[in-house]
């Protein structure tokens, strides 16, 4: 995991079964305050753990959290990543948890898509949005191709199954998905998220050094005439 606004390597996830249930931990976040530190930390610890069924369990905290702080990463005293911290669980509940990284993929599965989630990017100052779309898993194309999307925010890794040779880079412009390859160095492609188990993709030609502005409205132009469609498969 890489912490925003933290010049450090990737931190290692830690599996949450070896928490100790009264281990002492850190939180992380970047401010976007001018005055003061861009990064904070704060240590806690924790209290309890809360099993909701066999494999569901969060920890408690045992002070409370800030609003800044939703989200922000939970590290052990020697820096491996314990899960995010979170105000409540259950509609009503106002407590501070630790929600355990494995969990956060499905949590983010059942966020409201007319709703989404944002998530900062950038420095302190230095603020964007982008909605996290849901968008990870197995797609299958119109014509029977079947794609690995890997949703990592801002970069979009695309690994077609049906031949895995062939990768592609994208990355998201507004709410469209734009990369190079399929087969021609000299196109890109664009992918549009209709719904959530449905994308729209049209392939267009740029000309070498065209600017960025212009590979993206060509691509807000061509994916009115989509010339495939993926639908989700697998989550």
């Amino acid at each position: 995991m890489k912490i925003t606004g933290v010049n450090l390597p990737y931190i290692e996830l830690l599996n949450p079964n070896t928490v100790d249930p009264k281990a002492s931990v850190q939180i992380i976040w970047t401010s976007t305050s001018k005055t003061g530190p861009p990064v904070r930390i704060k240590s806690n610890s924790i209290t309890e753990m809360q099993e909701f069924d066999r494999d569901h369990r969060v920890f408690r905290l045992e002070s409370t959290i800030s609003p800044l702080e939703r989200g922000a990463p939970v590290l052990s005293l020697k820096g491996d990543v314990i899960g995010f911290a979170d105000t409540q669980i259950i509609k009503g509940e106002a407590m501070s948890f630790v929600i355990p990284t494995k969990y956060a993929r499905e949590l983010l599965s059942k966020v409201d898509q007319t709703a989404p989630l944002f998530q900062w990017r950038g420095s302190s100052g230095e603020l964007h949005e982008k909605s996290i779309r849901g968008i990870s898993g197995y797609w299958k194309s119109n014509n029977g191709n079947v794609y690995l999307v890997v949703d990592k925010g801002l970069q979009v890794k695309i690994i077609n199954m049906s031949a895995p040779k062939f990768r592609y880079e994208a990355r998201w412009r507004g709410d469209l998905i734009v990369g190079i390859g399929y087969n021609d160095d000299t196109k890109r492609f664009a992918l549009k998220l209709v719904n959530p188990n449905y994308m729209i993709r049209s392939v267009f030609k740029f000309s070498k050094g065209e600017s960025d502005e212009g590979i993206l409205l060509k691509a807000q132009q061509e994916i009115k005439k989509p010339d495939d469609g993926w639908s989700r498969i697998l989550q």
